[in-house]
């Protein structure tokens, strides 16, 4: 009995013990509450948070009070005063410790200052812990109980406010949260989730920052309405649900964008929906309700043309869900469609991609399919109809420091082209292109394409078709090249032909204001009239700048037959010359002409020159030395001399000066001298000439075309001794001379002479003895015998030929016999083709032959008197 009652005092004494332990436990942890407070906070609270001040009670009504708290973190502190926590129910439980309690707070101060940027602050650095408190849904889910909750005061001092913001919250309801002060807004609080409407301006916000003020300043000069824009009212919502954020924003605005003289309206109406993920910080924006438009046609580089076809005009339309996350911002589509009622140009960019680095990544394309008549005809004079069709893609790439953009499969396409100049069948044109641009080096471009147009047609020209193929190239900003490979086919008008014209260029531009360039061109197949040339290639060399502009080239050009030229040209004038060189080379030219003509030695020499400023070519050509042959016709030692104009009605020429030394037709006429002009390229002989028969023959204004036209060849002294020397008649003696005028009658050729007329000068003598001939003619009729020795006082003869040759002759004889004193009248007809005559008086031996001697004589006389 006694060891159990001692058993009992020993429990009863442990018991005592044990309640004075906690006693002491509890009046220690309540006279020390505030340091064990701090001291197990440091195990929950990050590093970078910590408790500087704690003053709090703990009883029955109020629960809990505390007095003051500080919160201190990098860049903001927090002091909270007064607060308390009361339960309204005396039945103690989870639920109505929540849903029967009270908080209010006096005041709550949040100093918020700027610290400077440090790496070590992003949440890269430690990405495992960052995305784990992202991660972390019950970090931002509201409980679906709450206490009523009332703040009387909370000031907010932040370097990004001018002003300190003062708001009060307080509950009417628990379903209900309201906030008054410098931002007023009604909340709704319904199962973990908080919705609210709001308005606010950009004047509110910026009144509340000087730092933002400042930011907006250089803005402000681009915005025409800038007070209007800050005081346009948007009306928000959101709901807040715990891992999620959502607002909507509507708005109306109507302002001007302005810059470099350019004035762009905008109109944007409508309503932004947001998505804040809170768990994954990923930022979801809705603009699809957006309507955007924006106008340019009160820019001062607007055109015609951009107007003509609604270019001034655009409608901006993003119809797919953008996100913006801790890896970036990506947009899925944007649409700019031109507001044009019929074919609209539409640029569509997608795949748009924008990384916390900077980098960015998206692609675009670009259609207009339309009737061009507005776009062609808007900068023209005269209207133009067309079809036209542009397809445009390619993508943008920026990532870290290079930048890249690059186009493929960009088409330009534009048909049945019709103006009042002429029309074009089509005019294709395809280009891919590159733009590279690394660190602070210059952009490197790269681009090659083809342009192919067909059926080109003019009042004056028309082209089958050309395609031109180029390439450009730019690796420094000082060096831009390009290279073009052109070929034109079926050229042709109604004075000449080329078949095909190929040509290769590559043009040099330095620093975007020198140009240097060379290349090469051919022309094959090229008629003119009844001319043939097989080929005509040129050689190019140009130089120049581009401003002010000036260019300067010389284009070396050769026929096959070995004929050189260069056409120069500067800012100044324009010359085409043709140095002094053998006229052989013209040989497959003017067999063309006259198959039977042949140049044999002789010089050439062409000069053309052009003003600039002025619309005709002066130019000047010379033979020197020219001796040919036609048929077994020769022309010995020719010179030429003849400027001319030419200009928009061709050639025109005054004065231009022939000689010839000798041209043998049978009869040789030497000392031929001529004038010669050209009227809109039709020659004209103005004067010619040339000494034959010991006399004259003059000849004037002898169209050389095939015009119809009288002539008159005016003959002068002929001595009558060599004319019938030329028949080459034993016996016979003439003296004397003879003058005259012979009727040409000229249509398409030669027609006729038609009585002309040969009458002597002065008295002269003919005598015939021991010619055949005559005795034999005088045995039948002796009378002759009296013109066995005449001296005639008269002697004329009318003189007709046919364009075959034919020549009728009425001689004449009015005279005496000295003699036998006998009076001599004596008439006589005559007929005989003179162009067989004269094609038997030629030299026998061969022409070629005979020329040459003459020439290498001529030659050799010189060389003797050097």
């Amino acid at each position: 009995m006694t060891q159990k009652k001692s058993t009992i005092s020993k429990v009863i004494r442990t018991f005592v013990v044990l309640c004075l332990v906690l006693i002491l436990a509890l009046l220690f942890s309540f006279v020390f509450r505030n340091s064990l407070v701090e001291w197990v906070s440091s195990f929950w609270l990050t590093e970078d948070v910590s408790i500087e001040c704690l003053d709090f009670d703990v009883g029955m009504d109020p629960l809990l009070v505390i007095k003051t708290i500080c919160l201190k973190a990098e860049g903001i502190e927090i002091q909270i005063n007064n607060a308390e926590y009361t339960i309204a129910s005396s039945e103690f439980s989870k639920r109505n410790f929540i849903t029967q309690a009270n908080v209010n707070i006096e005041r709550i101060d949040v100093l918020h200052q700027q610290i400077p940027y440090s790496s070590d602050a992003d949440p890269e650095a430690n990405p495992v812990a960052f995305e784990q408190t992202v991660a972390n849904n019950e970090l931002w889910s509201l409980p679906e109980l709450l206490p009523l909750i009332k703040i009387d005061q909370i000031n907010i001092d932040s370097y990004l406010f001018e002003h300190v913001l003062s708001i009060s919250i307080f509950q009417p309801s628990r379903s209900e949260l309201a906030i008054r002060g410098d931002i007023e807004a009604n909340l709704v609080i319904a199962k973990g989730n908080v919705s609210g409407d709001f308005n606010w301006s950009g004047k509110l916000i910026l009144s509340q920052s000087q730092q933002l003020e400042i930011m907006s300043q250089p803005y402000q000069g681009y915005i025409k309405d800038w007070q209007g824009l800050m005081e346009m009212p948007i009306q928000s919502h959101f709901q807040y649900s715990g891992s999620m954020l959502q607002s909507q924003h509507e708005f109306n605005l109507s302002n001007v964008i302005t810059f470099d003289n350019c004035a762009i309206p905008l109109q944007v109406d409508g309503v932004i929906d947001t998505q804040l993920i809170l768990t994954s910080l990923q930022l979801q924006i809705d603009l699809s309700s957006l309507h955007t438009q924006v106008t340019t046609s009160q820019c001062s580089s607007a055109t015609a043309v951009t107007t003509a076809v609604n270019l001034d005009s655009w409608l901006i339309d993003i119809p797919a869900l953008n996100t913006v996350s801790q890896s970036g911002i990506t947009l899925p589509e944007i649409n700019l469609m031109s507001n044009a009622v019929e074919n609209p140009v539409k640029i569509k960019l997608n795949d748009i991609q924008i990384s916390s680095q900077n980098d960015v990544k998206l692609n675009y394309q670009m259609t207009l399919n339309s009737n061009a008549t507005a776009i062609l005809s808007a900068d023209s004079a005269q209207p133009i109809d067309a079809k036209l069709n542009i397809t445009a893609s390619g993508s943008i790439l920026k990532e870290a420091e290079e930048t890249r953009i690059s186009g493929t499969k960009n088409l330009f396409q534009i048909s049945d082209v019709t103006t009042d100049l002429g029309t074009i069948k089509s005019v294709n044109t395809r280009f891919d292109f590159s733009l590279l641009k690394s660190a602070d080096g210059p952009w490197k471009t790269r681009g090659n394409g083809q342009i192919q147009a067909n059926e080109l047609t003019n009042k004056a020209l028309t082209i089958r078709s050309l395609v031109t193929d180029f390439n450009i190239e730019q690796d420094t900003i000082a060096l831009l090249t390009v290279n073009l490979k052109t070929k034109l086919q079926g050229i042709q008008n109604d004075k000449f032909a080329v078949k095909t014209v190929s040509n290769d260029l590559s043009l040099s531009f330095a620093e975007f204001q020198q140009i240097s360039g060379n290349g090469k061109s051919k022309l094959q197949g090229i008629t003119a009239n009844t001319v043939n040339i097989s080929s005509f290639d040129f050689n190019h060399q140009v130089n120049g700048q581009i401003q002010p502009y000036k260019l300067a080239g010389n284009h070396e050009f050769t026929l096959p037959s070995g004929l050189l030229g260069n056409l120069f040209h500067d800012e100044q004038n324009i010359s085409v010359l043709v140095p002094e060189q053998s006229v052989t080379y013209l040989n497959s030219i003017v067999k063309q002409l006259a198959p039977e003509l042949n140049l044999l030695t002789g010089k050439l020499a062409v000069s053309l020159t052009k003003a600039n400023d002025e619309s005709d070519f002066n130019g000047k050509a010379m033979l020197n030395n020219l001796s040919a042959e036609y048929q077994d016709y020769q022309i010995i030692n020719a010179q030429i001399d003849a400027p001319f104009i030419l200009d928009s009605s061709g050639i025109q020429l005054n004065n231009g000066k022939i000689n010839v030394e000798e041209i043998n037709v049978g009869v040789p006429m030497t000392q031929i001298d001529a004038s010669l002009s050209m009227h809109d390229s039709v020659p004209k002989l103005d004067f010619a000439q040339a000494h034959i028969i010991g006399g004259q023959v003059t000849l004037s204004d002898f169209w050389l075309d095939n015009r119809k036209q009288l002539l008159m060849l005016d003959i002068n002294d002929i001595d009558l001794k060599q004319l019938v020397d030329l028949q080459n008649q034993e016996g016979i003696e003439v003296s004397g001379e003879v003058s005259g005028d012979l009727p040409i009658y000229w249509d398409s050729g030669f027609s006729t002479i038609d009585k002309g007329i040969l009458l002597n000068d002065g008295p002269g003598k003919l005598k015939i003895s021991n010619n055949e001939a005559f005795n034999a003619i005088k045995q039948q009729q002796d009378q002759l015998a009296f013109l066995e020795n005449v001296e005639f006082s008269k002697l004329s003869s009318e003189v007709s030929l046919s364009d075959d040759g034919w020549l009728d002759l009425k001689i004449g004889i009015n005279g005496i016999n000295p003699e036998k004193n006998q009076e001599i009248n004596f008439n006589y007809s005559h007929k005989e083709n003179i162009f067989t005559l004269f094609k038997s008086m030629r030299i026998t031996n061969s022409v070629q032959n005979s020329i040459e001697k003459r020439i290498q004589q001529r030659l050799s006389n010189k060389d003797k008197n050097l």
